[in-house]
């Protein structure tokens, strides 16, 4: 079912432009209320061309193993259908994949699969017609209508060989049309909501394509109605869907507040479905108008039943299937339920809140409306829903009326780059900005990082959601729309920054957390294979992340962890997984930003209407603000890099208010730094201090660790309690037998501290690597302890603080309102 006005939806099935328009537009690619931006024009090819190449896409969706098997079954069907019709108009590409697309659905499904990829529903119900109007003396002997020929054949042209090649185009299109239908039927009947909305706009799409055809204007003819509505087929069809859509509002009626919604209930969908139920009304009435005569024998039957008749039928057999093809009253019961469902679901339309005012918005409801309010028999509306319809109707004119008023009234606005200010403009950027705002989010929400090296608008359209691309009606990547999508994702940061980054995070946590535990003397080659042995671990990461992630992990231990022990990796695990956590935030903060709306996305002379708003949303949010308030914060973390307030850290932690509000007035004011926000200035000293108290320990661990050797007594009590250490395996490091919960092993390291730190209470990795620094100068016989010293403590503590500067400038990252407003502008600033 096609609509003259441009939409589509899950009715189009039922009537495929039975009222003659030959517009081309592709009506599923319109928006909702006439007036999205407008296409952008290309390389348009033949009509009949992309009808055939709509076709061939929804049939090989509809053959995907994701898909119960009856509708893979009917893919195969048009799949063959399209082999033995359509050969001579697909390439040799196209017609080889057709036939291996057969082949593999005959082997991938049931048996049932090899006796019905023959039979076409429909196909039959197709040949009967088409003979039916081969042989009809208004199609051979009185062709009056101009749309029964092409412009170039005049009726003096045309020979039995010409009307037979119009009729049997007019058969194939029909055919090709009901098995379209029929996957509507097989699709709403076995799918869940996600499935449809991904198929339905497909099958939406030719049955669109159909209308601007030669062969179908014949059925938008006073003579071609009546043979359109004898079709079987066809009326059932119409019948379904109409109460499908009927079905899906009764349940929208009586469903509670918040529940989920239905495929068919958002106002743009049923501003799609309204001007179609209209024109299939306005036809189902023609077939009583006075210049259509000479109807089939069971259509004029069908008008000449009584009311209470085709109840009777209707109710016993439910109009459908269930009634016997030959049934005597079945055309009439299927024209007389089709049009009473019709007008329900209008009626239904006008009792979800606030939805029917917004449909009146619709130029296509609209038009529809005023050329059908003619024929449309108002008796089928219930009392309420008449009601209903005068109040929305009335509601809907005075808030027009005040929109009017306004307009009327409203002064001129100043646009940013001084240009004259135009209504019209920017009313037609208010009602696309909607649209836009979504283009932008969806951009934002694909976090697929295997993005091909040149990116397609072919990928970029299949990795959208398909509740976005059904919102929109977007059947292809030749949809307006994807010249926007595109470039906005083509100004969006890289996808594999973002998610590699993430990724390469979650690796070196879990490489961290890996037994037997990975040492800062292990290779890198080393660590790689031992990636490849836990392919778990590195699901998500590219190949081209490995060696980085890798690296990353060497130069943390070679900083967090210069000496290793299973019992230090433990009880220091959460100060490394911290540190990862602070670097991978700063990394991603730094380089991986929201995507944001820019006005060069919009039409030219939309652009300072965009350019205006945006610059308007970013002063109301204070993102100005926010940007300078970062800026000042980098320069003041900058500033505290080098250490010139770590001797003052101790004042910090007594009274943090004092001493923010002292800085200000002294060391900030000097530096221009006095109009930073306070608590911008306090999360960066605390996580300065947080940082000084590791610096902290580091020195007082060395200074320990040296007095030691300068106290013999001491060192007397260490060698016993080293060699009963050394007898239970503690510095056998390499050996996974060895059980690191042994008691013995606690209990030593525990006297270690006591001996050694008791003073000072540094965190338990400091007392056991301090056993294992102790050792290792013990044993060097080849120079004195104080150059051992230096070589295993010194170092590694000078080298750890030396990089100190790095590590707080390269793990940089806050929680704060500006910093939000900055990194997710979009969500903060302009939704």
């Amino acid at each position: 079912m096609a609509d003259v006005d441009g939409y589509t939806s899950p009715a189009i099935a039922v009537e495929a432009d039975v009222d003659g328009d030959s517009s081309p537009a592709i009506a599923a690619e319109a928006d909702v209320d006439g007036d999205s931006s407008p296409t952008k024009p290309g390389l348009a090819k033949p009509e009949d061309e992309l009808y055939v190449e709509s076709l061939v896409g929804v049939s090989l969706l509809l053959v995907s193993e994701e898909f119960p098997l009856e509708v893979q079954l009917h893919g195969s069907t048009m799949l063959q259908h399209l082999v033995d019709q359509r050969s001579g108009q697909l390439s040799a590409a196209q017609l080889l994949n057709l036939k291996i697309q057969l082949v593999e659905s005959a082997t991938s499904s049931s048996p049932i699969f090899l006796s019905t990829v023959k039979r076409t529903p429909g196909f039959e119900d197709g040949i009967r017609v088409g003979l039916s109007l081969v042989l009809d003396p208004h199609f051979i002997s009185s062709p009056t209508s101009p749309s029964l020929y092409p412009p170039s054949v005049s009726q003096d042209e045309t020979t039995l060989e010409t009307i037979f090649h119009y009729s049997k185009e007019r058969l194939l299109l029909l055919t090709e049309h009901n098995l379209l239908c029929e996957g509507f039927r097989i699709a709403t009947s076995l799918l869940g909501t996600a499935q449809c909305s991904m198929i339905i706009p497909r099958l939406l799409d030719p049955l669109n394509k159909i209308r601007s055809l030669q062969g179908w204007k014949y059925f938008a003819s006073h003579n071609g109605v009546g043979q359109l509505f004898s079709d079987g087929q066809f009326l059932e069809i119409a019948y379904h869907v109409v109460g499908f859509c009927e079905e899906q509002l009764e349940r929208h009626k009586t469903q509670e507040p918040g529940g989920a919604s239905d495929i068919l209930l958002s106002v743009p969908l049923l501003g799609q479905i309204l001007p179609l139920l209209l024109r299939l009304l306005q036809r189902v009435h023609a077939l009583w108008d006075e210049e259509v005569d000479d109807l089939p024998e069971e259509i004029e039957r069908a008008k000449s039943l009584r009311c209470v008749e085709l109840a009777t039928t209707l109710e016993s057999t439910d109009g459908l299937y269930d009634a016997d093809s030959l049934h005597k009253d079945k055309t009439g019961a299927l024209l007389e339920g089709t049009r009473q469902r019709a007008y329900n679901v209008l009626g239904l339309c006008t009792s979800i809140e606030g939805a029917f005012s917004d449909l009146l918005d619709s130029l296509s409801v609209r038009h529809a409306l005023s050329e059908d309010m003619g024929s449309m028999e108002l008796r089928h509306l219930s009392k309420d829903s008449a009601g209903f319809a005068e109040n929305n109707f009335t509601a809907w004119l005075t808030k027009k009326k005040k929109y009017l008023q306004v307009k009327a009234l409203s002064a001129a606005k100043e646009l940013v780059d001084g240009s004259d200010w135009n209504w019209e403009f920017e009313d037609e950027f208010r009602r696309y900005l909607p649209a836009y705002m979504d283009m932008v989010q969806q951009v934002d929400s694909i976090n697929d990082y295997e993005e091909p090296f040149c990116v397609e608008q072919e990928w970029l359209f299949q990795i959208l959601k398909p509740e976005f691309r059904y919102k929109y009606g977007m059947n292809s990547c030749e949809h307006h729309y994807m010249s926007t999508i595109f470039s906005v994702w083509r100004r969006k940061d890289s996808i594999a920054c973002t998610m590699v980054n993430r990724n390469k995070g979650k690796v070196v946590c879990e490489l961290l957390k890996l037994k037997p535990y990975i040492k800062v003397s292990d290779s890198s080659s080393a660590i790689v294979h031992r990636l490849k042995e836990n392919p778990e671990i590195r699901a998500g990461l590219p190949d081209f992340a490995v060696k980085p992630s890798v690296s990353y992990l060497r130069g943390l231990l070679l900083r967090w962890e210069p000496v290793f022990h299973p019992l230090i990796r433990e009880s220091h695990m959460d100060l490394l997984l911290w540190a990862v956590d602070q670097y991978t935030k700063w990394n991603e903060s730094k380089f991986c930003q929201q995507v944001e709306p820019d006005a060069s996305d919009f039409e030219l002379h939309l652009q300072p209407y965009a350019q205006t708003f945006f610059e308007t949303r970013l002063k109301e949010k204070k993102y100005h603000i926010a940007t300078e308030q970062i800026r000042l914060h980098k320069k003041f973390d900058s500033y505290l890099a080098s250490g010139v307030l770590d001797i003052r850290m101790d004042v910090f932690r007594s009274s943090k208010d004092d001493f923010v509000k002292d800085l200000v007035q002294n060391e900030m004011a000097r530096m221009q730094l006095s109009d930073l926000h306070h608590e911008l200035i306090i999360l960066s000293l605390e996580r300065r201090d947080e940082l000084v108290k590791i610096q902290h320990q580091v020195i007082k661990y060395s200074e320990c660790l040296r007095s030691l050797f300068y106290n013999e007594l001491l060192k007397g009590q260490l060698g016993v309690l080293m060699n009963g250490l050394e007898t239970q395996g503690f510095f056998d490091t390499g050996n996974d037998s060895v059980n690191w919960e042994n008691k013995l092993f606690l209990e030593h390291v525990d006297k270690f501290n006591n001996l050694v730190f008791a003073r000072h209470r540094l965190p338990k990795h400091y007392v056991i690597r301090g056993i294992i620094d102790y050792r290792s100068i013990s044993m060097c016989k080849d120079c004195s302890w104080q150059s051992a010293f230096e070589a295993v403590v010194d170092e590694k503590c000078e080298r750890w603080i030396d990089s100190c500067e790095e590590f707080w400038m390269k793990s940089s990252y806050y929680e704060h309102l500006y910093y939000d407003i900055v990194r997710r502008a979009l969500e903060h600033v302009f939704l």
